[in-house]
């Protein structure tokens, strides 16, 4: 249980943000107090600024749903939208102004371009791994090093990997989207359909499923402008899965955010849509909603599962380094990151999970000089520092990145810590 609270807390922020901005979407369209309304936005606003910017649509259309008493009139949509959008902007200034302060120092200025860049970079999801991209980068004077860095996330093992160095990597790599707005727009409408029958089936086939009993429940109704506003709304939400396509990064998080904020506005309408009708047409409504619920939950449950699965390996290297705390280990990455923190929660006093997106932060760098280093990189050289790999994690290729590096060096296997996990140290000859 505690790791289970603990993954969706620390790693599913993006899913908690969208809860929040979801009950706060909730509350608008019950006229709720504002009070409590603009705390659920700051609150989501500090978990996911980009959750809360992704979900204004949502919130102006809430707004506006409450004024839709009959035939759309400018006079009742802007004094329903303009306190909502006052507060939308306030909340936006003032997290951004906070960010500015708290976040103030050169280290996190730093870490904070660093952070874009890596981001930026990774857009290209297909550039992981592709022949094609080697070779484009090395013929531009990128060298093997750089590139095997960048192209491994391995961000953490050398501190020469500069934004610039990145920046001018993706420039390389976006040579290849130089497609005219129509090839675009037709692989949007391709890789669209593509993640939402196949990586996002269920999510889509319950969406699909409440927009139809939507459309059931409004065509009863004669209000044109609630009629409008809905539609409006759901072509808004596939435009935004759209943006997100356009951009290639579509994570499960990101679906599952839409899906939760979406899926209170369609629940609401057809709670109100369903209040003077008969009897069997609520059942159905109460059923589809517990449906969607326990699939829902079922979905998060299997993926929890596997998470699980995944603390109990990392359990094991935790409790062979504490058998041995005589030496440090560096724990690397294996192109999969779904570890909790708490199953690595060990001080960074004998392990230290190479986690790319602590790049250039002040925590590392607060660890690399008590350990009087410049990157993990150097710090494999030391005679009592070792690291752990995962069995499909390509040693010779890290091997060759680090005799590129540093001359003559060789590798040596030291010891398996079970059947997945082997541990490696390097030295100078």
């Amino acid at each position: 249980y505690e790791s289970f609270l603990n993954m969706f807390i620390v790693q599913q922020f993006t899913v908690i943000s969208a809860i929040l901005i979801a009950t706060a979407i909730y509350k608008i369209l019950r006229k709720d107090s504002w009070t409590g309304i603009i705390i659920l936005c700051i609150l989501s606003y500090e978990t996911r600024s980009d959750v809360f910017v992704m979900s204004i649509p949502f919130l102006i259309a809430a707004g506006i749903w409450n004024g839709m008493d009959g035939k759309i009139h400018m006079g009742i949509i802007i004094r329903n939208c303009l306190p909502l959008l006052g507060v939308i902007l306030s909340i936006i200034a003032v997290g951004k102004v906070t960010n500015e302060i708290a976040y103030s120092s050169s280290e996190w200025k730093g870490y904070n371009s660093y952070h874009k860049e890596r981001v930026s970079l990774y857009d290209y999801t297909d550039y992981m791994g592709n022949d094609k991209y080697k070779e484009m980068c090395l013929d531009e004077g990128i060298s093997k090093k750089d590139y095997y860095i960048t192209n491994t996330y391995n961000l953490l093992l050398d501190n020469s990997i500069t934004p610039h160095k990145m920046k001018k990597i993706e420039n390389i790599v976006s040579k290849t989207r130089k497609d005219n707005i129509i090839v675009k727009v037709l692989k949007v409408i391709y890789y669209d359909i593509l993640n939402c029958l196949g990586n996002y089936w269920k999510y889509t086939i319950l969406t699909l499923l409440m927009d139809i009993a939507v459309i059931c429940i409004l065509m009863r109704n004669n209000n044109t402008g609630k009629k409008l506003v809905w539609v409006c709304l759901v072509f808004g939400k596939y435009v935004i899965i759209s943006y997100f396509v356009w951009m290639s990064r579509l994570p499960n998080r990101v679906y599952l955010a839409l899906f939760i904020i979406s899926l209170v506005l369609d629940i609401y309408i057809l709670r109100e849509g369903t209040l003077r009708c008969r009897k069997y047409i609520k059942q159905i409504c109460v059923v589809i909603s517990i449906v969607i619920c326990l699939l829902l939950t079922r979905s998060n449950v299997e993926n929890y599962k596997y998470i699980n699965v995944k603390n109990k390996e990392y359990k094991k290297v935790n409790e062979y380094c504490q058998q041995h705390t005589e030496n440090k280990y560096l724990l690397a990455i294996n192109y999969v990151w779904d570890c909790t923190a708490k199953s690595l929660e060990n001080n960074k006093e004998y392990m230290f999970y190479l986690e790319p997106w602590l790049a250039r932060s002040p925590m590392v760098k607060s660890y690399l000089t008590k350990n009087k280093c410049g990157d993990f990189g150097s710090m494999l050289l030391k005679k009592r520092t070792f690291y752990i790999v995962y069995k499909s994690y390509d040693i010779k290729e890290m091997s060759e990145y680090m005799k590129e590096r540093f001359g003559n060096i060789k590798l040596e296997k030291i010891d398996n810590i079970d059947q997945k996990y082997f541990i490696y140290h390097f030295y100078k000859k």
